[in-house]
């Protein structure tokens, strides 16, 4: 029997195909359809073939028919039989249009090219938007510290609203608080793929200013 595993594959876990053949055989040929697997040639033996496909960083996404001829002793050959059908994934999951909205600014506004003002004070609302390239889970950061999805904790504020691949999230700045966050979002596609984008940086003032201004006239 042959055997790959894991199938589907993503990006970043070594692919196994392996061949347990009834008898010994020689004149064994893996039909690889241009993906780089090589043979292991300490754990095969005369019956049993192992190619390792460790590398997948330069391999494109898709569908590949895997074969293998071989011959045993007495030149009785199997030629070109399909293994099976190797899915590979090897894109990773991306954010698509993301965009912190300025200051005022809110969900359905025009994203400006360059944020003009990421500067939001106490009780302003600071809204960051995105659609996810594919169905991945995310995680949104304001730097250590995660927004939730609004569904997990029953709140309808500091919290990511999804809708298919529509994620809205809005952080509601309090009263005290004041320094900056970088924004990032990790994601997770349903293969295991992985991957990181930055958002840039924000800052926040909900502090009052202290004390009156004392102006002094000399009459």
């Amino acid at each position: 029997n042959a055997t790959i595993s894991p199938n589907p594959a993503n990006a970043l876990t070594p692919v196994v195909v392996s061949l347990n053949f009834s008898e010994p055989v020689k004149n064994v040929v893996l039909d690889k359809k241009g993906l780089p697997f090589v043979l292991d040639e300490m754990a095969s033996q005369e019956q049993t073939y192992f190619y390792v496909m460790n590398d997948l960083s330069m391999v494109a996404s898709g569908s590949y028919a895997i074969s293998v001829t071989a011959s045993d002793m007495a030149g009785n050959t199997l030629e070109d039989a399909i293994v099976d059908d190797l899915t590979l994934d090897t894109e990773l999951p991306a954010l698509e249009s993301p965009c912190v909205y300025p200051a005022g600014s809110t969900v359905g506004d025009p994203c400006p090219d360059k944020i003009i003002d990421r500067l939001y004070k106490e009780g302003a609302e600071m809204w960051i938007s995105f659609t996810l390239s594919e169905e991945s889970s995310f995680q949104v950061f304001l730097d250590a510290a995660e927004l939730p999805q609004c569904a997990e904790n029953g709140a309808a504020e500091n919290c990511c609203e999804q809708d298919g691949l529509q994620v809205d999230c809005r952080r509601v700045i309090e009263a005290g608080e004041e320094g900056s966050w970088e924004v990032t979002v990790s994601l997770v596609d349903l293969l295991g793929n992985s991957g990181d984008e930055d958002l840039g940086s924000v800052e926040y003032d909900g502090i009052s200013p202290i004390g009156a201004a004392v102006f002094e006239t000399n009459l």
